[in-house]
């Protein structure tokens, strides 16, 4: 059957069979399905999201796992819910009440709709029973970024305490063997190698402080201030770290006369001062570039590669190092560097970290022993001969003070500090530059 013959009976009116008419019939069902499919919007082809990005399909997380990631991979809504979260912790504790009972809480909830999500979500036995009871995870992270020094050593999460923390020394040139082509049906297989494998057991120290507060304080007085107390928080705990990693000693007898009590923070751990040895402390009351280059040799191997190192010190050493024409501050780094957190300037590609808990009232041989008190010191540490754990969240309570009409808000957390390699007379991780004035 000829199309263009069927056009003509129909132009001439001329009867047509009935196969003719199931033909036309098809071309017209054809013709109105291309007309539909011509108006219909043609949708983007959406692409296959590789990371676990569930905003794409309308789900949201659930609160309790919103407040235990860190910040890096929450959305923005997400960080907004992990500051609610924080300061309901205070706030609850401060006023000794329930969070939910907060107006912070009620009116966050009613107007938030992400938080309605967050806390209906299919997180098992949760749903809007949801309560603030644990700082987040983000706010560790705050603690770390403000923490200068210990920001510099790998942090563990401890699952237990104590904890052992295995750790592999991997591949090394002694593993690799000069092997032959293999020509023959049997080839001389290369020697085998076990890589050496090892444990760092980390036990961590209860650190705890007691703040007083008004019993007449309330909600409406609280919440302008939170964002101090919550900034006020992550400082004291970044810098009780701080400074019993480079000032802790265990011994009974502290290095530093001034440290007497048996509660002393700087009696957690051992820490960098102390365990430095002896011959890896080089006098620095002639203060040049030649010198400093004498710590780092003192560290042999450990002091070889300066993205490993950083020299911590205070004010005073910061600026004496500033003064030698070797040093290059991070305004000249270029775009591409990198900078730690705390990092002024490097010298010999090592970077310079300040710390106020380098003490600058040291005697001749860098300890603290209250008659002569004019010098301060550096430290040359490899980053990776330390790790630091963590043990728990931090936790606020209260406790209500009747006898004084005051409040108390007791803060705990749990952190360790430990050697990978214990320092020795050939494990030289530490330096020392002392007698700086």
């Amino acid at each position: 059957m000829n199309l263009n013959d069927l056009m003509e009976k129909l132009n001439g009116l001329e009867e047509i069979s009935q196969e003719e008419k199931d033909l036309l019939a098809k071309i017209a069902a054809k013709q109105e399905v291309e007309n539909k499919e011509s108006v219909v919007e043609k949708r983007p082809a959406r692409k296959v999201a590789f990371i676990d990005d569930r905003r794409e399909y309308g789900q949201t997380r659930s609160m309790t796992e919103i407040v235990s990631l860190p910040a890096r991979l929450l959305k923005d809504e997400e960080k907004e819910l992990v500051e609610f979260n924080d300061n309901c912790v205070i706030m609850s504790a401060l006023l000794k009440t329930d969070p939910r009972n907060l107006k912070y809480f009620q009116q966050f909830q009613a107007s938030n709709s992400t938080l309605k999500k967050a806390m209906d979500s299919a997180t098992a036995a949760e749903g809007t029973e949801w309560v603030p009871a644990l700082l987040s995870a983000t706010l560790l992270e705050a603690y770390r970024m403000e923490a200068v020094v210990p920001s510099l050593f790998t942090e563990v999460t401890m699952p237990n305490n104590p904890y052992k923390y295995p750790y592999s020394a991997g591949l090394s040139a002694s593993n690799f063997y000069l092997i032959g082509e293999s020509i023959s049906d049997s080839p001389t297989a290369s020697p085998p190698s076990t890589m050496a494998t090892s444990s760092v057991t980390l036990t961590a120290k209860k650190l705890k402080a007691r703040v007083y507060f008004s019993e007449e304080l309330t909600e409406s007085s609280i919440v302008p201030v939170l964002p101090a107390l919550r900034a006020e928080l992550v400082r004291a705990m970044g810098g009780c770290v701080e400074d019993i990693v480079i000032n802790g000693d265990t011994t009974a007898t502290h290095q530093d006369s001034d440290v007497t009590s048996s509660q002393d923070r700087r009696k957690a751990w051992n820490g960098l001062r102390d365990l430095c040895q002896s011959g890896n402390k080089v006098d620095l009351s002639t203060f040049n570039y030649a010198n400093h280059r004498s710590v780092v040799v003192s560290m042999a191997k450990y002091g070889l590669r300066p993205s490993e190192l950083a020299i911590i010190s205070g004010a005073k050493g910061i600026n004496k190092y500033r003064g030698l024409t070797e040093v290059i501050t991070v305004d000249k780094y270029g775009p591409q560097a990198f900078v730690l957190n705390g990092e002024l300037a490097k010298l010999d590609g090592i970077p310079l970290v300040a710390s106020e808990y380098v003490r600058e009232n040291l005697n001749a041989t860098a300890v603290y022993d209250a008659i002569t008190t004019t010098y301060t010191e550096s430290i040359y540490v490899n980053k990776r001969g330390f790790l630091l754990g963590n043990w728990l969240s931090p936790k606020l309570t209260f406790k209500d003070d009747a006898e004084v009409d005051q409040n108390q808000l007791i803060i705990r957390f749990y952190k360790a500090f430990q050697p990978v390699w214990t320092p020795s007379s050939t494990v030289t991780t530490i330096g020392i530059a002392y007698k700086m004035s």
